[in-house]
Order: C-alpha cells, then sequence, then structure tokens
C-alpha cells in the first residue's frame, strides 16, 4: 500500500517488480509517470484514483499477468506504449474525456473488445497494432484513423468507419487476415498506402 502523504509515483519507481501482484494507490496521487509499473510481470489488478489526470507513457507496458484496470473519468491523457504487450488485459473501457488514443498504447496487447468514447478524435499510429481485437466499434466523433493503427490484428472480423473520418493511414489495417467486411463512407477524401494490404 502507497501511503496517502504520496503524490507522485516517479520514473520507473516499480520497473521489472516481478514479484508484485497488487498496489493500492492513495487519491493523493495525482500522476504516475512513464515506466513506473512497467514489467510488472505478476501485478494483476490495478484501479487507478478520480485524483488522476494523466497516465504517462510505458507505464504499465509488459505487465502480463494485468487483467483488469479502471481508468476515471478524470484522466484526459493516457501515454505512448501505456498499456502495451499487457498479455491478459482482454477488455478496457475509455473514458469520456480522452479525445486520443496515442501512439501504441495497446500495442501487442490481449485485448478482444474496448469501448471507446464519444468524444474520441484520432487513434494514433499503431495504438492496436498486434492486439488480439476480434471487434471495434468506431464512434461518430473519429476524424483520423492513423498509420499502423490496427496492422496486424488478425482476428479483427468487421469493422465500420464513421462518416465522420477523412483519412486512413498507411498500412491501417494491414494484415488484418480475418477483416470479412468493412464500410468506407463517402467522407472519406483519403486512403493511403497499403491502407488494406494483406486483408485475406
Amino acid at each position: 500500500t502507497i501511503p496517502s502523504s504520496v503524490t507522485e509515483i516517479g520514473p520507473f519507481s516499480f520497473h521489472s517488480c516481478s514479484s508484485l501482484k497488487n498496489i493500492e494507490i492513495p487519491s493523493s496521487v495525482t500522476l504516475i509517470c512513464e515506466s513506473a509499473f512497467d514489467k510488472c510481470s505478476s501485478l494483476n489488478e490495478i484501479k487507478i484514483p478520480s485524483s488522476f489526470t494523466k497516465i504517462e507513457s510505458f507505464a504499465f507496458e509488459s505487465c502480463s499477468s494485468l487483467t483488469r484496470v479502471e481508468i476515471p473519468s478524470s484522466v484526459t491523457f493516457i501515454g505512448e506504449l501505456a498499456f502495451s504487450y499487457c498479455a491478459s488485459l482482454k477488455t478496457i473501457t475509455i473514458p469520456s474525456s480522452i479525445t486520443v488514443i496515442e501512439k501504441s498504447v495497446f500495442e501487442g496487447s490481449a485485448l478482444t473488445e474496448i469501448v471507446l468514447p464519444s468524444t474520441l478524435i484520432s487513434i494514433e499510429k499503431s495504438a492496436f497494432k498486434g492486439s488480439a481485437l476480434t471487434k471495434i466499434i468506431l464512434p461518430s466523433s473519429l476524424v483520423s484513423i492513423e498509420k499502423s493503427a490496427f496492422k496486424g490484428c488478425i482476428d479483427l472480423e468487421n469493422v465500420s468507419i464513421p462518416s465522420s473520418v477523412k483519412s486512413i493511414g498507411n498500412e491501417a489495417f494491414m494484415k488484418c487476415l480475418s477483416l470479412k467486411e468493412i464500410e468506407i463512407p463517402s467522407s472519406i477524401t483519403k486512403i493511403e498506402k497499403n491502407a488494406f494490404n494483406g486483408c485475406s
């Protein structure tokens, strides 16, 4: 248990603490810094208090036993690779306070489904690359799907792109081997190189 006197968990604080299974973060903490819990391979659950506003890059990267994360609506930013390669994390809900899914946030994760907020504007480079997604519902607020956003999501079967989207980036859905159906709206002005290459 982290005492309530703590307001920030600094970079690499618990990096590679491979036997750490559970941790209670007090509401006094407002920030988890870069790589704070990365490679804590036994950590299985974490509840982020509503005092939080940011989860920095690599914060929980390669936490291979993590099955559950609760992200409060106070969080407005989740840094790149924050939950990447979390091999047991199958579902997560992103709060409406998030407008951008940053670079590689869920890359290589076990996510099979995710609830995206109606406030989401952009899915950045490699955000879900190589994840286990089987389906995804893109919100009507979404404007751009960036490079390699869903590349290598080999279990993804169908995608409906909302009419708010203007562009689909390079390799965005490349090698999505199970993709059977995709709806592309007339709002799209640019489909970049290799966007759907290898979708058998």
